[in-house]
């Protein structure tokens, strides 16, 4: 059975073991990711092929940007038997408003060199 979780319990069950996938697509990465040790990033584009990197024993929360292609996820893993899999209600936009740790990549306008920065 598919859930929704809220960020802050998918937080705190990551930190007990859960573990989360990041489905967004590969630009869709960097500019802001979730900064935590147990987040595995499947694009949803691949991730028909790729899904069985995931442990079926782990509970297992998917996160995108808004929630939609999570479900798509979702589907493929529970179609799988995959039976632990839970949805960030609302993607990363909500991990965000959660102020729960991410990391972000922007240009410097000072110069032509990349910088990363801790949120």
């Amino acid at each position: 059975m598919i859930e929704n979780i809220t960020a802050e319990n998918a937080y705190q069950a990551a930190q007990k073991g859960a573990i989360l996938v990041d489905v967004r697509e590969s630009i869709e990465v960097e500019d802001v990711w979730m900064d935590m040790q147990q987040v595995m990033k499947i694009p949803l584009s691949v991730f028909a092929k790729e899904y069985t990197r995931i442990p079926k024993d782990k509970e297992i929360i998917l996160c995108c940007a808004i929630g939609l292609s999570s479900e798509i996820a979702a589907k493929i893993l529970d179609e799988n038997g995959y039976k632990k899999v839970k949805i960030i209600e609302n993607g990363l936009i909500a991990w965000q408003k959660a102020k729960l740790p991410t990391k972000a990549k922007y240009m410097c306008h000072c110069g032509n060199e990349n910088k990363e920065q801790n949120k």
